[in-house]
């Protein structure tokens, strides 16, 4: 079942912010707090089954090299085995996992 962001910003946030991620934090919770500062809601929905991963937690920092959504989410899911959807109306990210993918590139990560 996907789970969806309950994250509430602080303030409002600059539309041009990057993504940075702690080492030690969780994808889903990062990317939920930068999107939703965005007014963008991010469905978490990636399953647990198989060799699926269900959530990362980064071993080391990750800033995105753009401030873009699309852009952050092109450099970012795709090395996990993720991909996202994104939604004009309402604004919504959807994560879930590429379909066929081959990626087996874990490194900075610990799989949850």
């Amino acid at each position: 079942m996907p789970s969806r962001s309950a994250f509430v910003p602080a303030g409002p946030a600059s539309p041009h912010q990057r993504l940075a991620i702690e080492s030690g934090q969780r994808l889903s919770v990062a990317l939920g707090a930068w999107l939703s500062g965005q007014g963008i809601e991010l469905v978490w929905d990636v399953s647990a089954s198989g060799e699926r991963i269900r959530d990362i937690e980064m071993i080391s920092a990750w800033a995105s090299p753009s401030p873009d959504v699309e852009q952050t989410l092109a450099h970012l899911l795709p090395p996990f085995g993720l991909r996202a959807l994104v939604q004009a109306s309402p604004r919504t990210v959807i994560v879930r996992a590429a379909t066929g993918s081959t990626s087996k590139d874990t490194t900075g990560v610990n799989s949850k």
